[in-house]
């Protein structure tokens, strides 16, 4: 089981399955990053997961993406295959933006950490011609510390926008 939870997970594709249909997610791109960016400052489990679980494609996301006949990466179908998925996803990112605090802490730079952007203009398209209504961006966020002279690229994954709010559906990537 452990193994086919890491291969979905692996495929790119994070799912989140609610027994309550909820929509999560964030109206806009900016404030889904600077959401990351206080859960991060909290070093709090309990808040950075909540803050996990509203980035995750949700019951209502996949219910949208089925009345559209809309899917990417293999969601909404996979949550039939691997419904065990959503627990381990949502373990595994809480403990990823955990550490990545701690991190970012133990370096120095956390409660000075800034959302400064992005690399570059956001640009959003139709995930297809077949679900013009979903759009998809990969953005990039920058984060900077007055401490250093460095920026810090840091990607939420590939980010949908379904029914209203922006998910993500992909792993993260954190420098």
């Amino acid at each position: 089981m452990k193994h086919s939870i890491k291969s979905f997970i692996g495929c790119g594709v994070l799912a989140l399955c609610f027994t309550a249909c909820s929509n999560n997610g964030f109206n806009d791109t900016e404030q889904l990053y600077r959401e990351s960016l206080a859960a991060l400052k909290s070093k709090d489990k309990a808040k950075i997961k909540k803050f996990v679980t509203a980035i995750l494609p949700d019951k209502g996301t996949a219910k949208y993406m089925e009345a559209h006949s809309c899917s990417y990466r293999g969601y909404p179908e996979g949550l039939k295959k691997y419904p065990h998925a959503v627990d381990s996803a949502i373990s595994m990112y809480t403990q990823t933006l955990y550490s990545y605090a701690l991190s970012l802490e133990k370096n120095g730079i956390l409660d000075d950490l800034q959302f400064i952007g992005f690399d570059s203009k956001l640009y959003s398209e139709p995930l297809s011609p077949n679900c013009k209504d979903i759009l998809i961006q990969e953005p990039f966020g920058l984060f900077a510390s007055p401490k250093s002279n460095d920026t810090i690229g840091y990607k939420l994954g590939e980010l949908l926008y379904v029914d209203g709010k922006w998910k993500s559906f992909t792993k993260f990537k954190l420098w």
